[in-house]
């Protein structure tokens, strides 16, 4: 039973062997069938594009042919009709052979007429439309371009302003110059007279402020008033004989009383030997003066100031109106700040009257030589004056 069964196992595998056997060997038959038919339409296919290329190029050597009969047909013709003419023109006679020139002739010269003028009217439109299209570019950049370049023309005319002023100025300077120089007579210079003291109520008529005593005194007999303010200071100005006079009381405490006295001589251009500063002296007597034309500063901080301010330099005058010295041991800053009792400020008074008649001497005839008559007659009014403290 198990040979009959293993016989039927073995009979079906074979046929089902055999089955894809057959199967496989129709289909190598249909794919070599189908490898035919492709190769046969691919011949066919061409010999249909050899006989479509053969066709084609007939037609285009036909048509090519054809052009090239036209061609010479046209040209023929065009020389036939040359010939013909020739032969025309050959029997027509001189005046119809002149007369067919002139009016050739007439033709060309009209024709170039005419295309000179429309030359020139096609110029003239051109240049008519460039015009137009200038003036809308102008007036559009006008419109978008006007406020930037206003700011700009405000600005150079703004510069060339300032610069036309400068060279002004400096034209009318040289010429001033030119003609104080060329053209007039030199004026003298002026004195500065500058008087030391403090300001405030309270410093009024103490021993400190002479210098200020002086300065209105000086004023009050020549009329000049004290009206103005100039660097830090109480300023007048006026004149004696044809000299101008220049009078200063600083309004700055007397340690910094040079910021004033300093930047006046400056402002007016003075040399230093036409400078002249009153001051308190405790190193001569009550009521005496003395002028002289150069010297230290003896500890006062007022002239101390003035000298830094004069850059380090002494060679000014000076007026020193004594004082006196303090009694026994009082300190001298209590004794600036004291105020004359009777008897010194006659003195003082006194003082001041002379100091006005040496100053107005000194605007007139000079400082050497006031200063020689002045000191001569204080010296001998020292002496008088030691007497009758004596």
């Amino acid at each position: 039973m198990e040979c009959e069964g293993r016989r039927g196992r073995d009979e079906g595998v074979r046929e089902i062997n055999d089955e894809r056997r057959s199967r496989m060997h129709r289909k190598d038959d249909d794919s070599g069938s189908r490898q035919k038919e492709r190769a046969e339409r691919k011949e066919l296919e061409l010999r249909g594009d050899g006989e479509r290329d053969s066709r084609n190029r007939g037609r285009d050597n036909r048509e090519r042919d054809n052009k090239l009969n036209e061609r010479s047909g046209v040209e023929h013709d065009r020389s036939s009709r040359r010939d013909e003419e020739d032969s025309d023109d050959k029997n027509l006679g001189k005046d119809e052979r002149g007369r067919r020139t002139q009016e050739k002739v007439e033709y060309r010269g009209s024709r170039q007429q005419e295309r000179g003028e429309e030359r020139v009217h096609s110029v003239r439109v051109d240049r008519e439309a460039h015009s137009s299209r200038s003036r809308e570019r102008a007036a559009i950049m006008t419109l978008t371009i006007s406020p930037a370049y206003l700011l700009l023309v405000i600005g150079e005319f703004r510069k060339w302003k300032l610069e036309a002023k400068g060279i002004i100025e400096r034209c009318v300077k040289m010429f001033r110059r030119i003609s104080s120089r060329c053209f007039t007579t030199a004026s003298p210079q002026p004195w500065l007279f500058v008087g030391l003291g403090n300001l405030g109520e309270k410093y009024r008529g103490t021993r400190h402020n002479v210098g200020f005593d002086m300065i209105d005194a000086f004023a009050e007999s020549h009329g000049i008033p004290m009206d103005r303010v100039l660097c830090k200071a109480t300023f007048g100005q006026g004149l004696i004989g044809d000299v101008p006079i220049l009078l200063a009381k600083p309004q700055t405490y007397m340690n910094i009383i040079g910021e004033s006295a300093g930047p006046l001589a400056a402002y007016y251009k003075l040399p230093l030997n036409r400078v002249v500063v009153f001051f308190d002296d405790m190193d001569l007597p009550c009521g005496v003066l003395r002028l002289c034309d150069k010297g230290g500063h003896g500890g006062h901080k007022g002239l101390k100031s003035v000298i830094y301010h004069y850059r380090g330099n002494r060679e000014f005058a000076r007026l020193r109106i004594g004082i006196g010295r303090p009694p026994g041991q009082m300190d001298p800053r209590a004794f600036w700040l004291l105020k004359f009792n009777a008897t010194a400020r006659e003195r003082i008074d006194v003082a001041l009257k002379e100091g006005v008649g040496a100053l107005t001497l000194l605007a007139s005839k000079g400082l050497t030589e006031s200063a020689q008559n002045f000191n001569r007659e204080q010296k001998y009014k020292h002496i008088r004056l030691q007497t009758l403290e004596a």
